[in-house]
């Protein structure tokens, strides 16, 4: 993370008449909230995806077949990141860094 990015610690805490109302202060802190969201946050959850579509004992869990059906309803999650998830998964089980599912 760079160091200029704001980390959820730095933020303000909303007072409660704050958040009842709209205003320019609170708009200033969602936006820095959505700001500090990691770069790469749609691909870890395009991972997640491609992780239980590779295994054989992850697709038979419901719990995670459930995971990946509500992770790929999120709009950042493209069909383009998954099959790159995709392709690093097999080419990790290729090279023996990952273990084949069973």
């Amino acid at each position: 993370m760079n160091a200029t990015e704001p980390q959820y610690s730095d933020l303000p805490r909303l007072c409660a008449e704050v958040r009842r109302s709209p205003s320019p202060e609170r708009a200033a802190v969602i936006h820095k909230l959505v700001l500090s969201k990691p770069p790469n946050y749609d691909y870890r959850l395009a991972f997640i995806v491609a992780r239980v579509l590779s295994s054989t004992r992850l697709k038979k869990r419901a719990k995670w077949c459930d995971l990946a059906k509500r992770l790929i309803k999120n709009p950042g999650v493209s069909n383009r990141l998954i099959d790159q998830s995709m392709k690093l998964i097999s080419l990790q089980k290729k090279e023996g860094l990952r273990p084949q599912s069973h």
